[in-house]
């Protein structure tokens, strides 16, 4: 039954992948559901000897495979067609290229960059004169560093609207083409609008004024909650910048909320050359290493209070991020890691692994191709669990204490299954990646610790934070000086030319089939 589960999954997910680059209609989602009922209705009507549960791989079984395959190819094409809002995509088509008069709320956190601001509008009308017109999309509005917005703020912008552009090449990948459009489309961001005037109608939903049209009364609330733990997480971040000189309250802001803004270009450059940049960047790649070594690091307490330990602070972590989608991704698939570590029922979590990705597709199936999170997390996910365990045998030198052992075999397991991932999409191999992980990871727990402590208690009682501070300067000098060590070695990095998609899409068919799909799927580790 499980082999069946896996061919509808790749099906479904096989479609997504398909309808993310071509678009032949929903027609041809119909013919592939059809095509695939009429070879379903084959198997039953001609071979029905055949026991379906036994999943043999016999001429009769394989046409109800194939068929199952095709059926759920055909329902992933129709979810990425519903999944696409004509409304909502098209709706300032009318006025691309025209100064006009915006007001709507500030729907996500604010990006805070060093010299602009970029903030995702939720529009609700345009203004012309003494008449509005209804227009309901998102925007993504650069604009300049002060004044400052906050999430759940209605605003009033007067500029022009456009496009963004299909393909640009970023200096952050290696100069590869692009598909911006797509990214921002997958988080349903439609349009771009430089530098606008802004104007503040209320702070998070005040009352209405004769400044703010009744129509935005109450508007500007957003999420409740989601506006909270976004007020305590800035909170937290200027109290970091009061116990903690730069760049390690960046730093600190980077590895415990997912804040690398402040860390500026030059130090974001320097982790990318020594390959530890997800270290800051909020994906599961940090979260699922960090979860691990957690559970085995809290030595100190029973098996199963250390993973309950493990995981509030991944939901913890969440939290004060925002729960944003990306992240409440990347921390559930932590969580079932350490599932895994508890259990070791490594087979039936995989299952469990697969079903959450479904899931995750099945609400957006934009984030299969265009969200490197997504991707990252989930990769880096199959890694500990399958590859992690086979390589801890090669760092029995290591102390098992505070996890470094633990941290080592998962820093190599992540590494070869993100490696292909990363050089696609960056275009760099960083050779001085898995030594600066070595000696970076296994102390990443406590530098988020005493990081947090720093912040959080200095939100309570700012002197009680102060020796908590002084810990936490010294292991992120560590780690600044790690990184840069590492970022200085000649040939620390190097380019990787533009790989074809089948080269990557090939690299993990052999990482699936040697790791994955020959381990057993009915019986435990």
């Amino acid at each position: 039954m499980q082999k069946h589960f896996l061919v509808l999954i790749a099906g479904f997910t096989g479609g997504i992948a398909f309808r993310s680059f071509f678009d032949f209609g929903a027609a041809f989602a119909f013919f592939l559901l059809a095509l695939g009922i009429v070879l379903v209705a084959y198997f039953f009507l001609f071979h029905c000897k055949t026991d379906l549960l036994k999943s043999d791989f016999n001429k009769s079984s394989a046409v109800v495979f194939t068929g199952l395959f095709i059926i759920a190819a055909g329902a992933g094409i129709l979810r990425f067609d519903y999944s696409e809002n004509p409304t909502r995509m098209h709706a300032l088509d009318a006025y691309l290229g025209r100064m006009i008069i915006l007001e709507g709320i500030i729907a996500d956190e604010p990006d805070v960059r060093t010299n602009h601001t970029k903030l995702v509008v939720e529009t609700e009308q345009i203004v012309s004169g003494d008449e509005t017109i209804s227009v309901v999309t998102k925007i993504l509005v650069i604009a300049e560093r002060y004044p400052e917005f906050s999430y759940g703020d209605a605003v009033r912008l007067r500029g022009i609207p456009q496009k963004p552009p299909r393909a640009i090449e970023d200096d952050a990948n290696g100069g590869r083409p692009f598909d911006y459009a797509a990214y921002l489309a997958k988080d349903g961001i439609y349009y771009e609008m430089y530098r606008p005037h802004m104007e503040r109608l209320s702070f998070g939903g005040g009352p209405a004024t004769k400044f703010i049209p009744r129509v935005l009364e109450g508007l500007g609330t957003g999420n409740p909650i989601q506006r909270a733990l976004f007020s305590l997480k800035r909170a937290y971040l200027q109290k970091l910048g009061e116990m903690l000189p730069e760049p390690h309250a960046a730093l600190a802001g980077g590895i415990t909320v997912g804040a690398k803004e402040a860390l500026g270009g030059e130090l974001l450059d320097t982790f990318r050359t020594a390959g530890i940049i997800h270290v800051v960047v909020l994906s599961g790649y940090n979260i699922a290493i960090v979860a691990r070594t957690f559970a085995r690091g809290a030595f100190f307490l029973p098996r199963m209070a250390g993973i309950g330990f493990s995981a509030a602070g991944i939901i913890l972590f969440a939290l004060m991020t925002g729960a944003g989608a990306t992240v409440v991704r990347a921390s559930l698939m932590a969580l079932i890691v350490l599932l895994a570590h508890a259990t070791g029922r490594v087979a039936a979590l995989t299952v469990a692994l697969i079903a959450a990705a479904f899931l995750m597709l099945l609400h957006n199936p934009h984030i299969l191709v265009f969200d490197p999170s997504f991707q990252l997390s989930f990769l880096a996910t199959l890694g500990i669990l399958y590859l992690a365990p086979r390589t801890e045998r090669f760092f029995m030198w290591l102390p098992s204490a505070l996890g470094i052992r633990e941290a080592a075999s998962a820093t190599l397991a992540t590494q070869v299954f993100v490696l292909p991932a990363l050089v696609y999409m960056t275009g760099k191999f960083s050779i001085v990646s898995f030594a600066a992980n070595l000696f970076i990871l296994p102390l990443m727990p406590a530098s988020m610790l005493f990081s947090f402590l720093s912040g959080a208690l200095a939100l309570v009682v700012p002197i009680i934070s102060i020796p908590f501070s002084y810990i936490a300067w010294a292991l992120l000098e560590y780690g600044l000086v790690v990184a840069r060590l590492a970022a200085s070695l000649p040939f620390a990095a190097i380019s990787i030319p533009p790989i074809s998609a089948w080269f990557f899409a090939g690299a993990y068919i052999i990482l699936v089939g040697v790791f994955v799909w020959r381990a057993p799927f009915t019986s435990a580790e």
